[in-house]
């Protein structure tokens, strides 16, 4: 043959190949191609599936398990840090986020503590939120139901009262006392009058300050120059078993605009006379005060009392001024307890005045009497063991007061550290702290109980650096306890709540808002 021939040939068999690779695909390629056979679609899956075992066969073996296990170890350490950073944003889109990503098992526990415990706020902070959504719906289902018929005139919105202006310490004191005697019912009431103060107090944490004594000095001067028919007597138990009328009244730092969460830019004045005879509110009188000026120091019994919590004596106290308008009952909580109240009274004034051994006295016989077992009795009977260099007996006093706490499933403790750390203060009053520590961890384990540690700081600084140093300083503490305890390992979470729930609010950063500061500690379920 010739050569044009064996290239004929030749280009013929290059293109038949080419045909033979193209069909197959082409075919898959058709919309109405056949199906391979059954068998033809379980051959991968019968091929893959010894290739799966044998890769679990290869996972078993040690140096896999060895790597499984620091792979583990890294995870967990990964969602320690990112639970700790939860614990301070308190970010539920983040929590939903992590419960889904969550790779370490074992903090799954803590992870749903921490769900609840942010459920829990939102619901404080936003009482009507789940109200909403409905009553939108309602609004759209209606318009949509009803055509518009043209507008509708509405009754006008109620005029808002814009709020009193705060006037002078000293001018707002005798404008609320002057109201307060000047209008009180005492048609039925003898010529004389026997009134007797029951310590003025802060309305939001319950302690006497600088600031409410004197202003009993200025009421007790105004009543003997303006007002002869009332005769002031000492707050005591002789002078309580007489019925007399008793005056109460609060002295609170709020915002003036009623806005929550706002600076505490006056202090609100609230005075009532109780009268024990027919156990009514008889008058009342409000003001307002400028801050300026005003010292609001503690007195030395609340500056040193450990803990903070107002229990049921001291709220209904503040209740009886507050909450009550002309012709209300007393609250019955505090007309049980004044018996008790004019003996914590007597101690409270021997603690200021350093007589310990009175003051001991004194608490102790208030603890005896029907409703004695109150936070300031313990607090005082601790205080008086410390003061009297009987460490032992201060130590059993500081349980007491921590058994009261958890009986309450709160108890707020006065850890004051050092700015932006979380080292304690390296002053005498931090010189407790290790009986308190050991105190609390023996009770807790004595309780059997679980424990959320929530740290709390004041509004100075940045709200995300306060959430933050809120949490650590929380950990800082759990990190104590279970060095003082083993059995509280696994038992205790730590969670911040930065600025967010402040009790006084004034930002002063000294003794008369180191509640603000405080380290709660409340039992949650195991």
């Amino acid at each position: 043959m010739g050569k044009s021939t064996w290239l004929w040939i030749t280009a013929f068999c290059g293109v038949v190949v080419a045909l033979f690779y193209v069909m197959p695909a082409v075919q898959r390629t058709q919309p109405h191609a056949q199906l391979p056979p059954p068998q033809t679609q379980l051959q991968p899956q019968a091929q893959w599936q010894p290739q799966s075992q044998s890769q679990t066969q290869s996972q078993l073996q040690p140096h896999n398990l060895k790597s499984l296990s620091i792979a583990q170890e890294e995870a967990c350490k990964r969602d320690e840090d990112r639970l700790v950073e939860l614990r301070a944003t308190q970010a539920g889109d983040e929590l939903i986020r992590f419960e889904r990503e969550l790779g370490c098992e074992r903090l799954r526990p803590q992870l749903l503590r921490l769900r609840e415990s942010i459920l829990a706020a939102g619901e404080r902070s936003e009482p009507d939120a789940p109200q909403r959504p409905q009553t939108e719906a309602r609004k759209n289902d209606s318009e949509r139901q009803a055509p518009p018929t043209g507008p509708i005139a509405g009754p006008p919105p109620p005029a808002t009262q814009p709020p009193p202006t705060p006037v002078a310490f000293e001018k707002a004191l005798l404008q609320a006392a002057n109201d307060l005697f000047a209008k009180a019912k005492l048609e039925d009431a003898a010529p004389k009058v026997v009134l007797v103060i029951d310590p003025l107090i802060d309305g939001a944490t319950g302690a006497e300050s600088n600031a409410t004594q004197l202003m009993e000095r200025r009421i007790v001067d105004l009543v003997k120059n303006n007002y002869p028919r009332f005769e002031v007597a000492r707050f005591s138990s002789a002078s309580v078993a007489k019925s007399p009328v008793v005056l109460i009244g609060t002295f609170t730092a709020i915002n003036n605009a009623g806005l929550a969460g706002g600076p505490r830019d006056a202090y609100r004045i609230c005075l009532a006379l109780a009268d024990l005879r027919t156990r009514k509110i008889i008058s009342k009188g409000v003001a307002r005060a400028q801050p300026e000026g005003i010292d609001v120091t503690p007195t030395s019994f609340f500056a040193d009392s450990p803990v903070f919590a107002k229990d049921a004596s001291t709220d209904a106290y503040i209740k009886s001024c507050q909450g009550t308008r002309l012709g209300d009952p007393i609250e019955q909580v505090y007309t049980d307890r004044i018996l008790a109240a004019s003996l914590i009274n007597d101690g409270i004034q021997a603690y200021n005045a350093k007589r310990y051994k009175d003051a001991l006295d004194l608490y102790q016989n208030a603890l005896l009497t029907p409703g004695g077992e109150q936070l300031r009795v313990l607090n005082g009977i601790y205080l008086a063991y410390y003061e009297l260099h009987r460490r032992n007996d201060a130590g059993e006093a500081f349980g007491k007061v921590v058994d009261y706490g958890l009986k309450g499933d709160r108890l707020a403790v006065k850890f004051l550290f050092r700015p932006g750390t979380t080292e304690f203060v390296r002053e005498r009053i931090s010189a407790p702290y290790v009986t308190w520590m050991e105190k609390i961890a023996e009770r807790a384990v004595a309780k059997k109980a679980c424990l959320e540690i929530v740290g709390h700081t004041s509004a100075t600084g940045l709200a995300a650096v306060n959430d933050r140093l809120s949490v650590l300083r929380a950990a800082y503490v759990r990190d104590r306890l279970e060095a003082d305890s083993s059995a509280l390992r696994g038992r205790l979470i730590a969670t911040g709540r930065g600025s967010r729930e402040l009790i006084v609010g004034t930002g002063k950063d000294d003794t008369s808002d180191a509640v603000d500061r405080r380290v709660e500690f409340k039992v949650i379920q195991c």
